[in-house]
């Protein structure tokens, strides 16, 4: 493994855990796992906690201020393949794999910092010479009998199932990007908190705070400098806010922060405080560049008893912060009925769409990552407004699963996809997959689903093999027990099923064995930052892999970039999808595209270069998926 990527970060151990499913260790005992003439080399307070450092299932073992190893528990020399006679006295080189540059093992630090952590991936070295692929957790502590320091070390294995199991679970409740925690925590944390506040009558602030003007940092610098920016802010909100304010991200450039004790007058100060602490630059490319950020607060228990309540209450507030010129701070309050007005309004919007067919469908390719050539279509609806012009998906689609128009809309998706593949068929394309959405709402009345494929299939409009249902994670948990006995009707007939956004919900893996799954997709917040992000590697070479045992099927989504591709291809990824071969495009555009790729006989990527090189008119750009709606 290059220096570059080994992922590291050290911080005071008072502000660091030593890994975040490590036991509080300060001891092995004198068992079968270290030997018994070196006890008494060891500091006498690493007797304390024997059974704790014993039953870790987690590798752990502690080295002398020499860096010389002094006891390790049963899960280490399992790890290392080493026996407790050979581990102890050993020189930590020993350990160090010959791949990398850095001794990860042998980190320094001042004599005068009392305890330090160090925390990252890396390779460490087996008894039998080969590469163990671990997550390192080193902490320093001094001991207080003769001042010397000595070393506590636990290693994970990185490459292993629990391993990958964990980081998937731990995606339900942390944003990818940020690392902050996300919504789910935020109303697990409620939950727990305010009964408490409510027991002893303090008083609770939700702040729903979002970046004014943010969209112009992504036009202009793209979105890779705009994450970089949100990391940045991100940090710069927690590392100044105090220690029992909960700062999450909740999605976007929205974040939302829990102030305990926050009575109106001290979460106005905290918040402007924070606002200006925002607006302060961030080196971009070279450049100085500031955003600022406007927020809304609302207060348990007079504007709402549970987390969903405030947080709605608290964007209505953000809602007139916006709207009295942003970078400023709103309380909520019952006069303002904005949200309710926006809400009818758009209730009344979409329900004058489904009667008006404003709703158009694009498509997607699916490549074949051996051929580079599409073998499948993923079918996305877009509004197009009569004002706005072309909307998103993401910006109706839940709204319209609240309100139950999703119901009109799914099955207009449904029909128009399967009434365009038919067409596909008579302009020479050869009989690609098809991939349609369902929604958390149709997945548990899948009944009407089944009725309009049986009769698509029974009129020779596709044949069930190629058709499959796509089903988001968190969806697909939720309305599981409803949908399972049409889910394997459907199977039973050959359609396939997809999970969708993988990784991204509360994953219980016994569901892809025990279902009729035939495909995963996994998300695009694992394959963004592959490149550079060791633990995004390991978590989707983890999923490959499971998806291969299982023999099912596996997409990667957003596929953007040459160097994306190709380690997806390294790992076995045989589909994928993103911008790098093109945009959900009009179906006579994809049509187009199909046949280009076919006739010239080059890979979509390679087609989509040579595309772009001959500097086609906008129309011809168009066709080829260059356009600016998503």
């Amino acid at each position: 493994m290059a220096n570059s990527e080994i992922s590291t970060r050290r911080r005071s151990a008072s502000r660091a855990p030593v890994a975040s499913h490590a036991p509080s260790l300060e001891c092995p005992d004198a068992g079968p796992s270290r030997s018994r003439d070196d006890i008494s080399t060891a500091p006498r307070n690493l007797v304390l906690e024997a059974s704790v450092f014993e039953s870790s299932r987690d590798g752990i073992f502690i080295a002398s201020s020499e860096r010389v190893i002094l006891a390790a528990n049963r899960a280490f020399i399992k790890l290392s393949g080493y026996d407790i006679t050979e581990l102890v006295g050993m020189q930590l080189d020993e350990l160090r794999s010959a791949s990398i540059g850095m001794d990860p093992f042998n980190q320094e630090w001042p004599d005068s910092q009392a305890s330090s952590c160090w925390v990252g991936a890396t390779l460490g070295r087996k008894k039998d010479g080969d590469n163990q692929s671990i997550e390192l957790s080193i902490v320093r502590e001094r001991d207080a009998r003769n001042g010397k320091f000595f070393y506590i070390y636990t290693c994970v294995d990185s490459a292993g199932p629990a391993y990958a199991q964990a980081r998937i679970e731990h995606m339900a409740f942390f944003d990818s990007l940020t690392g902050l925690p996300n919504r789910a925590y935020l109303i697990k944390h409620f939950a727990s908190l305010s009964a408490d506040i409510d027991a002893t009558h303090r008083t609770l602030a939700i702040v729903f705070l979002d970046l004014d003007g943010f969209k112009e940092i992504n036009d202009t610098f793209g979105h890779t400098v705009g994450d970089t920016m949100l990391v940045q802010l991100a940090q710069r909100m927690s590392t100044n806010s105090a220690a029992d304010t909960l700062v999450c991200r909740f999605g976007g450039d929205e974040f939302i922060l829990l102030l305990p004790d926050g009575d109106d007058g001290l979460a106005t100060r905290c918040i402007r405080e924070m606002l200006v602490r925002i607006s302060q630059p961030v080196l971009l490319e070279g450049q100085h560049v500031s955003v600022t950020a406007s927020a809304g607060i609302s207060h348990f228990p007079k504007d709402g008893m549970d987390a969903e309540s405030l947080v709605r209450h608290a964007d209505t507030a953000l809602y007139y912060a916006k709207a009295n010129g942003r970078n400023t701070v709103v309380n909520f309050s019952l006069e303002m009925d904005v949200a309710l007005s926006r809400h009818f309004g758009l209730l009344t919007a979409l329900r004058l769409a489904i009667e008006r067919d404003e709703f158009v469908l694009r498509f997607q390719p699916i490549m074949n990552t051996a051929s580079g050539m599409v073998v499948a279509a993923e079918a996305r609806v877009y509004w197009n407004h009569p004002q706005f012009g072309t909307i998103g998906p993401s910006t109706f689609i839940t709204f319209a699963e609240e309100s139950g128009l999703i119901k009109a809309i799914g099955e207009w998706v449904l029909d128009e996809a399967l009434a365009q593949y038919a067409m596909w068929e008579t302009r020479g394309l050869p009989k690609l997959d098809l991939a349609v959405n369902v929604s958390g709402f149709q997945v548990r009345r899948l009944e009407a689903i089944e009725r309009k494929i049986l009769a698509a299939v029974a009129a020779g409009v596709i044949e069930p093999q190629k058709l499959t249902l796509e089903i988001t994670e968190r969806h697909f948990v939720h309305n599981l027990k409803t949908g399972v006995p049409v889910m394997q009707s459907l199977s039973n007939r050959g359609v396939g099923l997809a999970i969708d956004d993988f990784g991204t919900g509360y994953s219980n893996l016994n569901y892809l064995k025990d279902l009729p799954i035939t495909e995963i997709k996994i998300d695009i917040s694992f394959i963004r930052n592959l490149v550079g992000d060791a633990g995004d590697r390991v978590i989707v070479k983890a999923i490959i892999d499971l998806s291969r045992s299982l023999h099912l099927r596996v997409v990667a989504e957003g596929v953007e970039t040459a160097e994306q591709l190709a380690i997806l291809r390294e790992y076995g990824c045989n589909h994928v999808q993103g911008y790098l071969f093109a945009r959900p495009i009009p179906s006579e555009e994809f049509v187009e595209f199909v046949l280009g790729c076919k006739e010239t006989g080059t890979e979509a990527a390679e087609y989509m270069v040579l595309e772009r090189r001959r500097g086609d008119p906008p129309r011809r750009k168009a066709r080829i998926g260059l356009t600016s709606a998503s």
